[in-house]
């Protein structure tokens, strides 16, 4: 999931911030007059339990931000590899 949010970011240029790259649960609280107000979504993660409901979003990103830039890395060797290779 969080690769291919870094994906999609990256595919349309859109910079992972609270205000571009949210979960329902922070879309509904931003703007309660939508049907996201209420709806179920991410605010617990096993494996994590010691986050609050309002840090998943904040956990989440920073995990899109990691994959995010480790594709620019990715990409940029895939596409060099063979000039790099001669030297």
């Amino acid at each position: 999931m969080f690769s291919l949010c870094a994906s999609l970011c990256k595919q349309y240029g859109i910079k992972i911030t609270t205000d571009t790259v949210l979960t329902h649960y922070e879309f509904g609280l931003k703007h309660p007059k939508t049907s996201s107000a209420g709806k179920i979504d991410i605010n617990f993660i096993p494996h994590t339990p010691e986050l609050l409901p309002n840090e998943i979003g904040a956990f989440i990103r920073n995990k899109i931000k990691w994959y995010y830039e480790r594709l620019w890395s990715l990409i940029f060797l895939f596409k060099f590899k063979p000039i790099l290779k001669s030297f």
